[in-house]
Parts: C-alpha cells; sequence; structure tokens
C-alpha cells in the first residue's frame, strides 16, 4: 500500500550531481580539521591535559593515531578539492540529464 502511493524514483533520477560550493565546504572542513588534529600544541604534545586520561602504556598509540587521522583528513580534503577538477569530469549532473530529457521529449 505504501509503495503504491510513493514510488520509488527510477534508476534515471538517481544520477550523481555534485556543486562547486559543497565541494569547497567538504575539502575546506576537511583540510581544517586535519590539520587542527596534526598540528595543533592541544594534541602535540603527549603531556598536554587532553592525555590525562588515557593509560601511560597508551599514550603513544593515541597520540600517533590522532596524527594519523589527522593527515588523512587532510588527504581525503585534497583528494574532494581535486574530484571533478582533475579527474572524474565525465559525470553528468541533473541539470544536464533533465535538458537532454526535455530535448528527447521535443522531437
Amino acid at each position: 500500500m505504501i509503495a503504491t502511493n510513493f514510488p520509488l524514483p527510477s534508476n534515471r533520477e538517481r544520477v550523481y550531481e555534485d556543486c562547486l560550493p559543497c565541494r569547497i565546504i567538504s575539502a575546506t572542513g576537511l583540510m581544517g580539521a586535519g590539520g587542527y588534529m596534526l598540528f595543533s600544541s592541544r594534541f602535540r604534545n603527549p603531556a598536554s591535559e587532553f592525555y590525562r586520561e588515557v593509560k601511560p602504556s597508551n599514550i603513544r598509540f593515541v597520540h600517533g593515531s590522532i596524527k594519523v587521522v589527522g593527515a588523512a583528513m587532510i588527504t581525503f580534503g585534497i583528494l574532494r578539492a581535486g574530484d571533478g577538477i582533475f579527474w572524474r569530469q565525465n559525470t553528468v549532473t541533473k541539470t544536464e540529464l533533465r535538458s537532454s530529457e526535455s530535448s528527447k521529449d521535443t522531437h
């Protein structure tokens, strides 16, 4: 009964769309958070108050994990910034799909 009232969209309508502002915001957020984790003085010194709750035997592991996650976030931010500019340039946006469908309907 629900499926008849709310039909699922066809596969044609599920198209990857990415806009420039979305790409800029996500890349900036990833690189900013990664830079904070990688270069912040709060995480740099294992004797800081951030590590008070951590067992002494695990401090090096936690410190290293924060650095790795920060570097990974910066890497993903750079990849996200280049997405659509340097690679994956042939994706079809919803606007292009609609215009191609409307031109097919008129012919």
